[in-house]
Protein backbone atom coordinates (compact mmCIF):
# COMPACT_ATOMS: atom_id res chain seq x y z
CA UNK A 1 0.00 0.00 0.00
CA UNK A 2 1.14 3.50 -0.56
CA UNK A 3 -0.03 6.95 -0.70
CA UNK A 4 -0.39 6.54 -4.14
CA UNK A 5 -2.84 3.58 -3.92
CA UNK A 6 -4.98 6.36 -1.65
CA UNK A 7 -5.19 8.68 -4.54
CA UNK A 8 -6.34 6.43 -7.07
CA UNK A 9 -8.68 5.67 -4.26
CA UNK A 10 -10.01 8.81 -3.94
CA UNK A 11 -9.74 9.88 -7.22
CA UNK A 12 -12.02 7.37 -8.69
CA UNK A 13 -14.70 8.71 -6.29
CA UNK A 14 -14.19 12.08 -7.60
CA UNK A 15 -13.71 10.57 -11.72
CA UNK A 16 -17.37 9.11 -11.51
CA UNK A 17 -18.98 11.91 -9.29
CA UNK A 18 -17.49 14.43 -11.79
CA UNK A 19 -19.21 12.19 -14.86
CA UNK A 20 -22.19 11.63 -13.19
CA UNK A 21 -22.71 15.60 -12.78
CA UNK A 22 -21.14 16.94 -15.67
CA UNK A 23 -18.35 18.92 -13.95
CA UNK A 24 -14.64 19.20 -15.50
CA UNK A 25 -11.78 17.70 -13.42
CA UNK A 26 -8.34 19.73 -13.10
CA UNK A 27 -6.23 17.17 -12.51
CA UNK A 28 -3.30 17.92 -10.57
CA UNK A 29 0.03 18.59 -13.23
CA UNK A 30 -2.30 17.65 -16.61
CA UNK A 31 -2.20 20.49 -19.44
CA UNK A 32 -6.16 21.37 -19.44
CA UNK A 33 -8.01 24.03 -20.49
CA UNK A 34 -10.39 24.67 -17.96
CA UNK A 35 -9.60 27.73 -17.05
CA UNK A 36 -12.44 28.93 -19.84
CA UNK A 37 -15.02 26.28 -18.16
CA UNK A 38 -16.72 26.75 -15.03
CA UNK A 39 -17.80 25.11 -12.69
CA UNK A 40 -14.69 22.77 -12.44
CA UNK A 41 -12.80 21.32 -9.52
CA UNK A 42 -9.58 20.49 -8.52
CA UNK A 43 -7.61 17.43 -6.28
CA UNK A 44 -4.94 17.39 -4.37
CA UNK A 45 -3.89 14.28 -1.68
CA UNK A 46 -2.38 16.10 1.45
CA UNK A 47 -0.66 12.97 3.29
CA UNK A 48 0.56 13.22 6.82
CA UNK A 49 3.89 11.25 7.95
CA UNK A 50 3.06 7.32 7.47
CA UNK A 51 2.74 5.74 11.23
CA UNK A 52 3.49 2.03 12.20
CA UNK A 53 0.35 0.88 14.08
CA UNK A 54 3.11 -1.16 16.09
CA UNK A 55 6.58 -1.72 17.61
CA UNK A 56 7.80 -3.81 14.91
CA UNK A 57 9.43 -2.22 11.66
CA UNK A 58 6.65 -5.19 9.83
CA UNK A 59 3.88 -3.94 11.07
CA UNK A 60 0.82 -2.62 9.68
CA UNK A 61 1.10 1.37 8.25
CA UNK A 62 -1.53 4.29 8.62
CA UNK A 63 -1.80 6.18 6.06
CA UNK A 64 -3.79 8.91 6.27
CA UNK A 65 -3.89 13.07 5.61
CA UNK A 66 -6.81 14.92 3.69
CA UNK A 67 -7.44 15.19 0.10
CA UNK A 68 -8.66 18.46 -1.06
CA UNK A 69 -10.87 19.00 -3.73
CA UNK A 70 -11.01 22.65 -4.85
CA UNK A 71 -14.53 23.96 -6.21
CA UNK A 72 -14.16 26.77 -9.08
CA UNK A 73 -17.24 28.87 -10.21
CA UNK A 74 -17.69 31.96 -11.57
CA UNK A 75 -16.51 34.77 -9.86
CA UNK A 76 -19.39 37.44 -9.44
CA UNK A 77 -21.98 34.91 -9.41
CA UNK A 78 -23.58 34.17 -6.25
CA UNK A 79 -22.36 31.18 -3.97
CA UNK A 80 -25.71 28.85 -5.20
CA UNK A 81 -23.60 27.39 -7.67
CA UNK A 82 -20.67 26.28 -5.28
CA UNK A 83 -22.94 25.19 -2.82
CA UNK A 84 -25.02 23.14 -5.04
CA UNK A 85 -21.10 21.55 -5.82
CA UNK A 86 -19.99 21.30 -2.28
CA UNK A 87 -23.29 19.83 -1.00
CA UNK A 88 -23.00 17.21 -3.65
CA UNK A 89 -19.66 16.31 -2.89
CA UNK A 90 -19.77 16.40 0.48
CA UNK A 91 -22.50 13.33 -0.15
CA UNK A 92 -20.62 11.28 -2.62
CA UNK A 93 -17.40 11.63 0.43
CA UNK A 94 -19.32 11.50 3.42
CA UNK A 95 -18.11 9.90 6.87
CA UNK A 96 -18.09 5.85 6.18
CA UNK A 97 -17.49 6.10 2.90
CA UNK A 98 -14.91 3.01 2.38
CA UNK A 99 -13.13 2.41 -1.11
CA UNK A 100 -11.57 -0.95 -1.40
CA UNK A 101 -8.28 -1.54 -3.26
CA UNK A 102 -7.66 -4.98 -4.64
CA UNK A 103 -4.23 -6.25 -3.38
CA UNK A 104 -2.79 -9.71 -3.87
CA UNK A 105 -3.59 -10.76 -0.67
CA UNK A 106 -7.43 -9.82 -0.41
CA UNK A 107 -8.19 -5.75 -0.12
CA UNK A 108 -6.93 -2.92 1.59
CA UNK A 109 -9.75 0.10 2.38
CA UNK A 110 -9.39 3.64 2.15
CA UNK A 111 -12.20 5.09 4.75
CA UNK A 112 -13.35 8.90 4.48
CA UNK A 113 -13.37 9.72 8.12
CA UNK A 114 -15.24 13.62 8.00
CA UNK A 115 -15.68 16.05 5.27
CA UNK A 116 -16.61 19.67 5.43
CA UNK A 117 -16.15 22.65 3.31
CA UNK A 118 -13.65 25.67 4.29
CA UNK A 119 -14.41 29.34 3.66
CA UNK A 120 -14.23 30.83 0.30
CA UNK A 121 -11.43 31.82 -1.19
CA UNK A 122 -12.08 34.86 -3.35
CA UNK A 123 -9.69 35.67 -6.03
CA UNK A 124 -9.39 37.73 -9.03
CA UNK A 125 -10.63 35.38 -11.12
CA UNK A 126 -12.70 32.74 -9.37
CA UNK A 127 -14.70 31.77 -6.37
CA UNK A 128 -12.94 29.29 -4.87
CA UNK A 129 -14.45 26.85 -2.24
CA UNK A 130 -12.06 24.37 -0.52
CA UNK A 131 -13.52 20.81 0.31
CA UNK A 132 -11.30 18.56 2.71
CA UNK A 133 -11.99 14.85 3.06
CA UNK A 134 -10.15 13.35 5.93
CA UNK A 135 -9.11 9.94 4.58
CA UNK A 136 -7.35 6.86 5.99
CA UNK A 137 -6.02 3.33 5.38
CA UNK A 138 -4.16 0.68 7.55
CA UNK A 139 -1.82 -0.89 4.47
Amino acid sequence: MSTESVRKALDGILNDWATTEGITVAWENVASDVALQAPFVMPFLLPVETASVGVAISDNQDFSGIYQVSVYTEKGKGTKASRDIINSLLTAYSRGVIVNIPVTNGNQRVLVEASWASPAIDSAAWYNVPLSVRYRLFG
